[in-house]
């Protein structure tokens, strides 16, 4: 901030050098010198231009006519009417101390008006150049300094610039985390086929056993049932003879042998058909 103002500060003073130097450097010419504005002395009919080629005019300069206003004016002309001394409606200056501005660079023409004294040497041309250099010299030289200043204060943002850059390494830091937790998902298929191979085994044995017994259970009771009555036919011989008693517990014992052994071979055939139904 406080460069800022000292800059600030130095621009106005230079504006105001300027200025005053100017209104300092800038001249008033009294046309013609000592003759003012009047007849040329003798037949020079250039006099004028002469004199006016010997000054340095810059714009702000200012010109004074001096004169009889009763046998003179002053009136400003093109380039044309002051080479043929040609009357024309510029503008005319007729109070006899007539000061008229150079407010700009170049060429300004001058007679006067009145009949035959122009073709007589009251005329003049004048060269009015940019500007003199001399005053603009001294005000440029310290003007340097305060813009040398301004540019020693970039230096701060270039430095500034710096830790930005070291901020983006964090960036690229968490990138590689996402990559690790990929592997694990792999890895879960091989727990979910190994529960499948022990189901399809374990039901197989139970429904081979349980068939076989309820086909086998029904088959050796029906084929032996009528073995035991064809036993009863010497039943005719009690008959025959005359006591009941003496011959019942004969039959009954023959019987008993028989449904055992029948039993018997029923229950070792049925033990034979399981083996084979289990082997």
């Amino acid at each position: 901030m406080a460069q800022g103002r000292s800059s600030a500060m130095a621009v106005l003073v230079i504006v105001a050098v300027l200025a005053f130097s100017q209104a300092v450097t800038a001249k008033d010419y009294n046309v013609g010198g000592t003759l003012n504005w009047d007849f040329p002395p003798g037949t020079d009919v250039g006099y004028y231009d002469t004199w006016s080629s010997q000054q340095k005019f810059v714009a702000g300069d200012s010109l004074t006519f001096t004169f009889d206003p009763r046998a003179h004016d002053v009136q400003i002309v093109t380039e044309s009417e002051y080479t043929n001394c040609a009357m024309s409606s510029g503008k005319k200056y007729t109070s006899g101390k007539d000061a008229i501005p150079l407010t700009k660079p170049g060429k300004y023409y001058f007679i006067c008006s009145f009949m035959g004294h122009c073709a007589m040497g009251m005329k003049m041309k004048v060269v009015v150049a940019t500007g003199s250099s001399t005053p603009v010299t001294p005000p440029t030289s310290p003007a340097t300094p305060p813009v040398t200043p301004p540019t020693a204060s970039t230096p701060p943002p270039a430095v500034s610039s710096p830790p930005p850059a070291v901020s983006t390494p964090p960036l690229a830091v968490p990138t590689p985390p996402p990559a690790v937790p990929t592997p694990p998902p792999a890895t879960v298929p091989a727990p979910v086929v190994a529960p499948v191979t022990p189901p399809v085994s374990a039901p197989v044995p139970p429904p081979v056993t349980s068939s076989p017994a309820s086909t086998v259970a029904p088959v050796p009771a029906p084929a032996k049932a009528p073995t035991p009555p064809k036993e009863p036919s010497a039943s005719p011989s009690p008959a025959s003879s005359t006591p009941e008693p003496a011959s019942a517990p004969v039959p009954n014992q023959s019987a008993a042998f028989l449904i055992r052994a029948c039993l018997s071979s029923a229950g070792a055939a049925a033990i034979v058909s399981i083996g084979a139904l289990l082997f």
